[in-house]
């Protein structure tokens, strides 16, 4: 059977035991009668002998087969992990079982195309061993060979050295170099020095391609992987390949940070910034602001020192950006409040006063509200300034609806004190309710009436209630307490 094109139906294939030992005992008849007829007794009694030895011999080989049969149909029928079948063809090889070996290890990398490591098992275990076949290593060669067309583009020069080291095996087989090598699952300690020597060299600019510092971290992970499999692995040698992995990783990490903030300012340069809506730029800046901590964390030595000196600079950067911002807003702020504190219209003579008064106070809480939200205390300053000259205005308007109250009581006093008088002082009780009601005196509400026009009120009502019998002054009372008064707002 070929290694190349194992069969699919091979999870299900099982040859049959009674077929095979029919047939055996069959030809052992057959040659049995043909030497009873030419042979001694004694010759057909070895003959005999033999031919059960090697029934024997057959029945062990049929119980190997089997066995190796029905765990490598386990795999091929996906009851195992693609890892698994690698493992158990690693093993298979260590004890020179090449066939079985080969077909779990090719089961895992045909499952499981991508995964390099199933390529590294597979190198590891047939390379390792004291004397590999040569048409093993020829069948290892072909199979990397396809599989560099299936493997990310990162390990594809993993695939390339692989197909190295098989190449330099073969070499040494035909050249007749049978030297025992220790049975191992990694690359020989040289190799992993120098490969180490090779990682640990890195450019110091490498952050500055990301392409690049993905595959440098990859290789670090491949290597660890690597060292994780030596039985006598170096601690130190452990220990500084965890400490480059940690190194580079938290490279990686800022430098996906420092992309973040950088791309934060420049959006709030002087050009974009006059562009975009001031909510929005403060939003920009504290995004980036609260980027800030991630690096605090992190030991300055392990950064390159052009990264370093970026981060030191991005809280003055942040700041200038902050402060361009105050000013954008602030210039906005301002102008809003001039708006708010310019009257759309002048009021005219006849309307009421009670419409100014409201339009003034309307402007004056706007401004209030604009003016909290100012960053600088002096412009903070300027503002109330603007806003204490409406504020004086509006208490003038206030004071001249308080003084037109005035004048109305003083006038529906003077009316009816003329009406009084006009009675010659012979006023009846009539008289006086009628004064009463056609001055609507029931509506002055005494409570805003100041000293002097409150005297003057109480002096004509004093005359008219004096003129009322019991029955009346209590209806007028109740009207005066009851009725509905004139109000500062009707002015």
């Amino acid at each position: 059977m070929s290694l190349q094109s194992p069969p699919r139906s091979l999870a299900s294939w099982r040859p049959d035991r009674s077929a095979i030992l029919i047939g055996a005992l069959i030809a052992l008849l057959a040659g049995t009668n043909w030497i009873a007829q030419t042979r001694s007794a004694a010759q057909v009694l070895r003959l005999q002998a033999e031919a059960t030895r090697e029934r024997a011999e057959l029945n062990q080989r049929f119980d190997r087969l089997q066995g190796v049969l029905d765990r490598l149909g386990k795999t091929v029928a996906g009851d195992q992990h693609p890892t698994l079948a690698a493992d158990s063809g690693r093993r298979a090889i260590k004890d020179g079982r090449w066939g079985a070996g080969q077909l779990y290890l090719i089961n895992a990398i045909t499952n499981d195309p991508k995964n390099v490591e199933h390529l590294k098992t597979y190198t590891n275990a047939l390379l390792g061993h004291e004397r590999p076949p040569e048409e093993a290593i020829d069948q290892l060669a072909s199979i990397l060979q396809m599989a560099a067309c299936h493997v990310t583009p990162d390990d594809v020069s993993t695939v390339i050295g692989l197909i190295d080291r098989v190449g330099k095996a073969k070499d040494r087989v035909r050249a007749g170099d049978t030297q025992p090598t220790v049975m191992s699952d990694a690359p020989p300690t040289d190799s992993l020095d120098a490969e180490w020597l090779k990682l640990k060299a890195a450019d110091p600019n490498l952050y500055q391609d990301a392409i690049r510092l993905t595959a440098h971290l990859r290789a670090l992970e491949n290597f660890a992987t690597t060292l994780d499999e030596q039985e006598n692995a170096s601690e130190e040698l452990t220990r500084s390949v965890a400490e480059q992995h940690l190194r580079w990783s938290e490279v990686a990490q800022v430098v996906k940070s420092v992309s973040y903030v950088d791309q934060c300012l420049d959006k709030l340069k002087d050009q974009e910034l006059s562009q975009i809506p001031t909510d929005r730029a403060v939003a920009i800046v504290q995004a980036a602001e609260a980027v800030l901590p991630s690096f605090w964390g992190i030991h300055a030595g392990n950064l390159p020192q052009d990264l370093q000196r970026k981060i030191d600079a991005y809280p003055t950067a942040i700041k200038e950006r902050v402060d361009k911002i105050g000013l954008k807003r602030s210039a906005e702020l301002v102008r809003k409040i001039d708006e708010a504190l310019k009257l759309a219209k002048p009021i005219g003579a006849t309307e009421k006063l009670q419409l100014r008064c409201m339009a003034i106070e309307n402007q004056v809480k706007q401004a209030q509200v604009l003016a909290a939200q100012l960053p600088s205390p002096d412009l903070i300053l300027e503002a109330q300034g603007k806003i204490e000259k409406r504020t004086q205005e509006l208490q003038k308007c206030r004071a001249d609806q308080y003084s037109q109250y005035q004048t109305e009581v003083i006038r529906r006093r003077d009316e009816a004190f003329r009406v009084y008088n006009r009675f010659n002082f012979a006023v009846s009780e009539g008289n006086a309710i009628n004064i009463f009601h056609n001055e609507r005196l029931s509506e002055i509400d005494q409570a805003l009436l100041t000293p002097e026009v409150g005297r003057l009120f109480n002096d004509v009502l004093g005359k008219l209630i004096g003129r009322l019998g019991p029955e009346a002054l209590v209806k007028i009372e109740d009207e005066m307490g009851t009725s509905k008064k004139l109000k500062l707002e009707d002015y």
